[in-house]
């Protein structure tokens, strides 16, 4: 259909580039397994990438499942039904995407952790905020504001993982941030659970409030590590 469509310019440009090729001690070899353990060992050896691993953790389990909640929140909450819960999935897509556009508008101008540790707290805020909305208008600009901040999060949190690794080993630790991805339906499990054994307004927020905490947390021991790794320059005086 038309997604298909679209892809079809992509394909082009795809099909234009060559592929460079060059020989190196750290390229590429045996299985997966072999790749993977590859990957976790330069992430566990370099406190930059372990901590940008766990900030997406924090997300990946806490704010960014919400979303598989939305239907309990517009029948149950909200009242809107099948309708109402299209608007809020609309309002969280348009959200995402302003997230991302903004994350390229603000370029280097800001370090990744002030920016991670602001979007990690407002997509936080805005959740607990639209998991205590009984107001349907009210609840569509929290989400769009909570899809916004976790978008503009991870879209941060990845491209700081590219740059920071070299070429011979960037798709070895970028794969390990795919895996990290994959843990979404734990957090979606883990917040179903909780709305079962409570209800689905107070699951998410507690959720978030959890989340809210890690994003701080893991901010503040980079910070600490940061500075005790940091080399100290001599005194001459």
């Amino acid at each position: 259909g038309v997604s298909a469509i679209l892809v079809i310019p992509a394909l082009v440009l795809y099909s234009s580039l060559k592929p460079i090729h060059h020989t190196s001690v750290n390229d590429a070899s045996g299985s997966i397994t072999d790749n993977i353990k590859a990957g976790l060992s330069y992430v566990f050896e370099h406190s930059t990438l372990r901590f940008l691993m766990l900030g997406a953790i924090v997300m990946i389990l806490t704010v960014g499942p919400f979303q598989s909640l939305m239907p309990v929140f517009a029948e149950e909450v909200l009242n809107v039904g099948a309708g109402g819960l299209g608007v809020l999935m609309l309002a969280a897509g348009v959200g995402s995407l302003a997230g991302s556009l903004t994350v390229v508008a603000i370029g280097e101008k800001v370090s990744h952790q002030k920016l991670e540790l602001a979007f990690g707290l407002l997509a936080s805020v805005t959740l607990i905020g639209f998991a205590l909305s009984s107001w349907y208008l009210l609840s569509i600009s929290l989400v769009t504001i909570t899809a916004f901040a976790a978008t503009s999060y991870m879209v941060v949190n990845m491209t700081v993982v590219q740059v920071y690794c070299p070429d011979y080993i960037r798709g070895r630790v970028v794969s390990i941030r795919f895996l990290v991805i994959g843990l979404m339906p734990f957090g979606a499990l883990s917040m179903g659970a909780a709305a079962e054994a409570l209800n689905a307004p107070i699951a998410v927020a507690l959720i978030a409030v959890i989340g809210a905490v890690g994003f701080a947390a893991v901010q503040l021991v980079s910070r600490i590590f940061t500075k005790a790794e940091s080399p100290k320059v001599p005194n001459n005086q």
